[in-house]
């Protein structure tokens, strides 16, 4: 499925330099780390600018990553593990995330971007030229799990909710529902409740993973769920973010389920989106109370023009 209205026009740097994007600056003290970076590349010491790098946290890699030389940048994407690439992009704001992903030949970006959340992957696909994102997705190992956000705004519950997560038939029993879990892996602790369904995918209810261990494994999961009370709220995928934010928040849902029109679940957004996209909405609000559109909360703290 593409998206074409939704992408950009491609975006051409400069031979010598990124385009960082507006708005991304850096704390003082992880930018004065930055400029040990950029001084250490100048004399050719890669290996001290990659120590030096490793000593910011992952969200704050991506934004100097985002601003410095296209040289300096390709010096360090090419010394990163693809593991450790792979979380700077999960941690990364979208814009310094999409100026790191530009720069990478397709099948790269495909490696890195395999290791990534897909509602991340989403995003920075979608602020991508057309054709370079069509060339990313054609290497994804599991495309499957990404071509479907890509139709929803990521600022609705379809661009955030999660294409995999756990989920067990009404008539399973709780010893089955704990076997499915056990193949599903340890990711399926992160979720915390386990959605059920009747045989047509629609929603029935949830469970806890917790209540699931607890009870006899002869009971049917259909019994457990809680078919009744909150755990029974759902959205559509059109559904502002802010919104769906505010009904996990007030009913303290673990996960809340985004359904179709028959109530066929199609993801999760689970507490770990929601907080995020609370975070987000927070800043927001006091970029706004600030009068300084643009500008992190921690200040105008850039590093120098990386055109200069």
């Amino acid at each position: 499925m593409n998206p074409p209205d939704r992408h950009r026009e491609p975006v051409t740097p400069s031979d010598t330099a990124t385009r960082p994007p507006e708005g991304l600056a850096l704390p003082s003290d992880i930018s004065a780390i930055g400029e040990q970076i950029r001084e250490s590349l100048g004399q050719d010491r890669v290996g001290v600018a990659l120590t030096l790098l490793r000593e910011m946290l992952a969200a704050d890699q991506g934004v100097f990553l985002a601003r410095v030389r296209r040289a300096e940048q390709r010096s360090l994407v090419a010394l990163l593990p693809t593991n450790e690439l792979s979380d700077i992009l999960d941690e990364t704001p979208t814009d310094a995330a999409v100026a790191i992903v530009r720069e990478l030949p397709a099948k790269r970006a495909a490696e890195l971007l395999d290791d990534v959340d897909s509602h991340t992957v989403a995003d920075i696909l979608l602020e991508l030229p057309e054709s370079g994102a069509a060339a990313i997705v054609a290497g994804l190992h599991r495309p499957q799990d990404v071509v479907p956000l890509l139709q929803y705004p990521p600022d609705t519950a379809g661009g955030m909710m999660t294409l995999d997560f756990p989920r067990v038939r009404q008539y399973i029993t709780a010893g089955n529902s704990l076997d499915a879990l056990r193949l599903f892996g340890e990711d399926a602790e992160g979720f915390g409740w386990v959605c059920v369904l009747d045989d047509e995918r629609r929603l029935v209810g949830a469970v806890s993973i917790t209540q699931l261990a607890l009870s006899s494994p002869a009971r049917l999961a259909g019994e457990l769920a809680d078919r009744h009370g909150h755990r029974l709220v759902s959205v559509s995928p059109d559904t502002d973010r802010e919104d769906a934010h505010g009904l996990m928040s007030r009913y303290s849902m673990g996960i809340i389920p985004v359904v179709d029109e028959s109530r066929r679940v199609l993801g999760v957004i689970r507490a770990e989106e929601a907080m995020q996209i609370g975070e987000e909405e927070a800043e927001e609000d006091m970029l706004r109370i600030a009068s300084a559109p643009g500008e992190r909360v921690f200040g105008p703290l850039h590093l120098s023009n990386p055109a200069a």
